[in-house]
C-alpha cells in the first residue's frame, strides 16, 4: 500500500479514500458525545447554532460530512507539499499522513471552528512559502495579512500568529515597507470588520461578553492509558520525521530548507495554540494536525524501504488500536 501512495496516479487516489474509510468508520459507526466537543460549533466572533443541532440529531451524517471535508482538504495540502516541492517526488503520502493522525481521537475529526481557522492559517502559509520566488509580493502579503486576521475570527489564540507570521516572511527572503504596509493591511481588514459588526449590534459596550475567548487551561485529560500512546507516537513521529528531513538537508534547495524551518517554528505555535481545552487534548489540538501530519509524511522517506514499511504499518495498527480497543 505504501509504494502505492508514494506515486501520484489515479490508483494512489482510490486507496488514499478506501484508507480514510476504513480509519474514520470507527468514528462514524460510534460518534462521541456531544458533551466532549467543548464548545466547537463556537468562534470567537461567531456562533453556528446549526453545527451543535445538525450532530445532537444526526452525529454519524456529521462526522461523514466532516470526513468529506477533511479529504478534500487533505488533497489542498497534498497539492501544496507537491508545488513546493517538499518531496523529493509527488504523491500522496502528505494526504495521507493528514487522515492518519486526524483518525488518532475523535476530537480530531470533528468540523469545528477551529478547524476552519487551521485552514486559513494553512492557506496563509502556502502564500508565505511562495515569498522566495516573488520579489514583488505587496499583493501575497496583504493576502496572509488579511488570512492569518481571518483565523483569529474562528479561534482566537490565533492571534499569536498574527506577531509570527512576518517572521515567517523574513525568513523566506527579506521584505520591503511597502509589503509590511501590506501585510499591516490585510491583517486590519477583518479585525476592523469584528469591531464594527459588533459595534452595529449594540455590543461594543458589552464586548467581552460577546467574544469567545477560546482561553481554558486543561482540567483534565483523556484516559491516561490513550494520552500516553498518543502522545508517546506522535512525538516519536515528529523527532523521527525531522531526522529524514535533517538527513535530506543538505541535498535540499535553499528555498526548501527556508521553508522547512518556517513549518517547524510553526509546528512550536501550533502547539501553544493547541492546548487550550477543558481536556487535554481537546478539539482544539486539531491546530497540530497539519505541521505534524507534514512532518510524519516525511518520516516514509527514508533510504532503507524496509524502515518505511515498518514505520507505515506500525502507524496504522496503532491508530486502528486506539481507536477499537482503548477508551477515547
Amino acid at each position: 500500500m505504501l509504494r502505492i501512495l508514494k506515486q501520484n496516479s489515479l490508483v494512489s487516489l482510490i486507496l488514499l479514500i478506501l484508507l480514510t474509510a476504513i480509519l474514520k468508520a470507527r468514528y462514524i459507526l460510534h460518534p462521541p458525545d456531544i458533551s466532549t466537543l467543548e464548545g466547537f460549533q463556537k468562534g470567537t466572533l461567531f456562533t453556528f447554532t446549526q453545527l451543535s443541532k445538525l450532530y445532537a440529531n444526526h452525529p454519524s451524517l456529521y462526522i461523514v460530512l466532516s470526513t468529506i471535508m477533511s479529504l478534500f482538504f487533505s488533497l489542498y495540502i497534498n497539492h501544496i507539499m507537491n508545488r513546493e516541492k517538499l518531496q523529493s517526488q509527488k504523491s500522496y503520502l502528505p494526504a495521507f499522513s493528514f487522515i492518519l493522525f486526524t483518525s488518532f481521537l475523535p476530537i480530531l475529526s470533528i468540523f469545528s471552528m477551529v478547524f476552519i481557522s487551521s485552514i486559513v492559517l494553512f492557506a496563509a502559509l502556502a502564500k508565505t512559502w511562495q515569498l522566495y520566488h516573488n520579489t514583488n509580493a505587496r499583493k501575497e502579503s496583504f493576502d496572509i495579512g488579511l488570512l492569518v486576521s481571518l483565523a483569529v475570527l474562528f479561534y482566537f489564540p490565533s492571534m499569536l500568529l498574527i506577531l509570527l507570521f512576518p517572521i515567517f516572511m523574513l525568513i523566506m527572503r527579506p521584505i520591503n515597507l511597502k509589503e509590511m504596509v501590506a501585510y499591516s493591511i490585510g491583517m486590519f481588514i477583518p479585525l476592523y470588520m469584528g469591531i464594527a459588526w459588533i459595534y452595529l449590534q449594540g455590543n461594543l459596550p458589552n464586548w467581552s461578553q460577546v467574544l469567545y475567548f477560546h482561553i481554558t487551561l486543561p482540567l483534565k485529560t483523556i484516559p491516561l492509558l490513550t494520552l500516553a500512546i498518543t502522545t508517546v507516537t506522535s512525538f516519536s513521529v515528529i523527532l523521527y520525521g525531522f531526522y529524514i528531513i535533517n538527513s535530506n538537508s543538505t541535498k535540499n534547495a535553499m528555498a526548501v530548507r527556508k521553508k522547512w524551518n518556517v513549518m517547524g517554528i510553526y509546528l512550536g505555535v501550533s502547539v501553544v495554540t493547541g492546548i487550550f481545552s477543558r481536556v487535554f487534548p481537546g478539539i482544539t489540538w486539531v491546530m497540530m494536525a497539519i505541521p505534524v501530519s507534514i512532518i510524519l509524511s516525511q518520516a516514509f522517506l527514508h533510504n532503507k524501504e524496509k524502515y518505511n514499511t515498518f514505520t507505515f504499518y506500525f502507524l496504522l495498527l496503532t491508530v486502528m488500536a486506539v481507536q477499537w480497543l482503548f477508551k477515547t
